[in-house]
């Protein structure tokens, strides 16, 4: 009992500040035997989340406690990066698996523990960059994770381009990435895998990007650009109403519709008298859903560049 009662509230005083969290490393450097640190667990005071690494009091592992665990278990100079990164920072929801960096390498293991209230079991991947320099590294809710450029930089390596391509422009949207930390990342892509579609995102980014709301818009207003297309007014107000795109002279409003779109027949038939309203004015309005702008997108371009031609009378092209 006298084994119990000295791990458990030590144990639960160093995970305090690490979202419940503790490493065998960590306790046996406070002088707790490894004789103690097996009991508490064979007591169920102690779970293993990875090797070496408890959650300490109940089998509740939180997203972020497993984000600790995981930096824990990888060892020193670990820092979250690529899709964990990209998760952390919120241009990505793709958090599988948990990816970390570290020069000195380490071994891939799986998680003993599934998240509180998810059905997959975690798996740590850890990868060995030829470069980590500090600059590359932020402090992001007490994590060390890799900065927006750099995390971008790695996925381009990874990720299918069209994933990468909307991770790009929703951490851009997001207001996450330094022109000049680009401009340094551009530079230093000979060789790396992905170099090429990082470059070509970073020439191309768009200075309105900042405007859009939504991720759809980001993507509607790079489509736009991409075919030519004259440049829109972004989510302005006009009669007290903020449309996502606007070109005055035409007067054409394009409506980007996220996945939130229509959720409730209040809110559905708001958006109809709306939309009602606006034509009556002389407005034409277009309306895109997440689908068609993603899977039918050549065809979006072409309905949004004729109305706006059609709009601007004889002689437009």
């Amino acid at each position: 009992m006298k084994r119990k009662s000295s791990v458990l509230p030590l144990a639960l005083e160093l995970s305090g500040d690490q979202h419940g969290v503790v490493s065998r490393r960590q306790l046996l450097a406070l002088s707790c035997p490894a004789r103690t640190i097996a009991d508490a667990v064979s007591r169920s005071h102690l779970f293993p989340v990875f090797a070496g690494v408890y959650l300490v009091g109940r089998p509740q592992l939180t997203k972020q406690g497993l984000l600790v665990a995981a930096l824990m278990a990888a060892g020193d100079g670990a820092v979250l990066g690529l899709r964990s990164a990209a998760a952390a920072w919120g241009f990505s929801d793709s958090a599988r698996p948990v990816d970390v960096l570290r020069l000195r390498g380490g071994s891939n293991r799986q998680s003993c523990l599934r998240v509180d209230g998810e059905r997959w079991t975690p798996r740590l991947v850890v990868h060995q960059p030829r470069h980590l320099p500090e600059a590359d590294v932020a402090l992001a809710n007490g994590l060390a994770i890799t900065t927006p450029a750099r995390t971008l930089l790695d996925l381009a390596a990874v990720l299918p381009e069209r994933q990468f391509v909307r991770a790009f422009m929703e951490a851009d949207r997001l207001q996450l990435l330094d022109d000049e930390a680009l401009a340094d990342y551009a530079g230093l892509t000979q060789g790396r895998k992905g170099a090429g579609l990082f470059k070509t995102m970073v020439q191309r980014r768009n200075a309105d990007i900042g405007e859009t709301r939504s991720l759809l818009e980001a993507i509607v207003l790079d489509l736009v650009e991409r075919e030519s297309i004259t440049p829109p007014q972004v989510n302005r107000k006009t009669n007290g109403y903020r449309p996502d795109f606007r070109w005055p002279e035409q007067r054409v409003l394009v409506e980007a519709d996220g996945y939130e779109f229509h959720r409730g027949r209040e809110a559905f038939e708001s958006d109809v008298l709306r939309a009602n309203r606006l034509r009556a004015e002389g407005w034409t309005v277009l309306r895109f859903t997440w689908r068609m702008v993603t899977e039918r997108s050549e065809e979006v371009a072409t309905m949004i560049r004729r109305t706006i031609t059609q709009a601007s009378g004889p002689g437009s092209d």
